[in-house]
């Protein structure tokens, strides 16, 4: 260890190891939250992490011709190249798999990019997909979510812990949304039963539009005991047609029987503009505080996913948007 005196000339040198040593172990606890099975070990993955950093490095090393054996040898060694790959032979299967093992990401043109920067031959998507296949991984489509940021997860945690205590008082909470519905709704879950090369049968192929699919625009609320009646919605919907087509005749009268009730709505823009603001204050009408991008704690979300599949077992002769 190197000393940190004042008159010696090795502290620079110190301090910026134990930077290194401050950004490695980030990396593992990033690492470890990332990976769902645990992943490899944190002294494992520094190493790793290590090897890669230097890995391009050490290969522009090992080109010089002034090098002797021992030391092609040693960067050979370090930066996981053999004499076979240095040749241009093709890397092997359990590098490819070790290159999955330390990578974040497990997009398989990230660990093209990877692959191709950690040897010296080319790797295809094919090679790599055939050897994830066979240590028993398989091409899944990814679960999709919303970005947020450490603002947002601050905001809904704060959001939560206020609301933590809540019993009865989410009784009296409406939650209100809209939702579009289509005639060929497609989402990736619709399966078909087939044997091998029958792909292209007429019975196993689903159509599908090449622009906008048509359908229907509609607004709802719920409530513990009561709901809202479906507004259909035409159009755009803006801040006027907002007040004019759904607070006035429909969410006044509801709400009128519910003198407690708290009013939810996201933060669309005709939800947030002032007009709309200055109707709620004038009308009393309390409104839960919600957060940006947080579809996910509204259980209308639920809802409209049984509706969808309600619909998709009752109209599925529906031709016409009037029909559906």
């Amino acid at each position: 260890m190197y000393s940190v005196g004042r008159r010696t000339k090795r502290w620079p040198l110190c301090l910026f190891l134990n930077f290194l040593d401050v950004v490695a172990i980030n990396s593992a606890v990033i690492y470890k939250a990332v990976k769902q099975d645990g992943g490899m070990a944190r002294k494992d993955f520094i190493k790793q992490l290590a090897l890669q950093l230097m890995r391009d490095a050490l290969n522009m090393r090992n080109q010089a011709k002034n090098l002797s054996r021992d030391l092609q040898v040693l960067i050979q060694k370090h930066a996981g190249t053999s004499s076979l790959e240095a040749q241009g032979h093709k890397p092997s299967h359990q590098m490819i798999l070790n290159i999955f093992t330390i990578s974040i990401s497990s997009l398989a043109r990230s660990l093209i990019h990877i692959t191709n920067r950690s040897t010296t031959h080319s790797v295809s998507a094919r090679t790599i997909r055939r050897s994830l296949q066979q240590s028993g991984l398989s091409a899944r489509h990814p679960f999709l979510r919303l970005p947020l940021t450490q603002n947002h997860r601050r905001l809904r945690r704060q959001w939560c812990d206020e609301r933590r205590m809540w019993t009865v008082e989410w009784n009296q909470i409406v939650f209100t949304d809209e939702s579009r519905f289509c005639l060929q709704h497609h989402d990736d879950r619709t399966l078909v039963w087939r044997h091998r090369g029958e792909r292209k049968q007429s019975n196993c192929v689903m159509h599908c539009l090449t622009g906008p699919a048509p359908g229907i625009m509609v607004w709802g609320g719920i409530g513990y005991h009561s709901r809202n009646p479906l507004v259909h919605i035409t159009g755009i919907l803006n801040n006027q047609r907002y007040i004019s087509e759904v607070l006035e005749p429909i969410v006044l009268p509801y709400l009128q029987g519910l003198p407690t009730a708290i009013f939810q709505q996201d933060n669309a823009r005709p939800h947030v503009a002032r007009i709309v603001h200055w109707f709620f204050v004038n009308r009393q009408i309390e409104l839960l505080p919600w957060l940006a991008r947080s579809p996910d704690l509204s259980p209308i979300e639920n809802m409209w996913s049984m509706v969808a599949q309600r619909l998709t077992q009752i109209t599925s002769s529906a031709a016409t948007t009037d029909q559906l």
